[in-house]
């Protein structure tokens, strides 16, 4: 799928070259996994999983990587790029997140809802995060 709307230049932006989705245990974060991954199944993108925890609290970083197992354990054996992200909200922490992806030279997957970089350099597409309840 490309866009009607340029990204640097008048190159076109693929969507779900590189998919970043912020991922909670829960059904929203299920869901949201789940639609990152039918995108990537249609593209032919690259997957990343990411959770956002909090500065500055203890045990939040190993939390985060417990929730990152619990993504890995639905991923199955599919390729995705798992983060844990350090952020004072999610969305602070995945905008960070993508943006050190987007720099980042290194693009061999690992085993494993905003987003990565692609082989191109194109920044990934922002997908899936969980909506906020009232």
């Amino acid at each position: 799928m490309v866009s009607d709307l340029p990204l640097g230049g008048n190159a076109p932006h693929v969507i779900g070259d590189h998919v970043l989705v912020g991922y909670v245990h829960d059904t929203g974060g299920r869901e949201a996994l789940d639609l990152a991954r039918a995108i990537v199944a249609v593209t032919g993108g690259r997957l990343s999983v990411a959770t956002v925890h909090p500065p500055d609290r203890p045990g939040a970083a190993s939390e985060a990587q417990t929730v990152l197992a619990q993504a890995a354990a639905l991923l199955d054996e599919e390729p995705a790029e798992l983060h844990a992200q350090e952020g004072r909200s999610v969305g602070r922490g995945l905008t960070a997140l993508a943006g050190r992806i987007t720099t980042s030279s290194s693009p061999a997957p690992l085993r494993a809802a905003r987003t990565g970089a692609s082989a191109s350099g194109r920044p990934p597409t922002t997908c899936c995060t969980r909506p906020r309840r009232p």
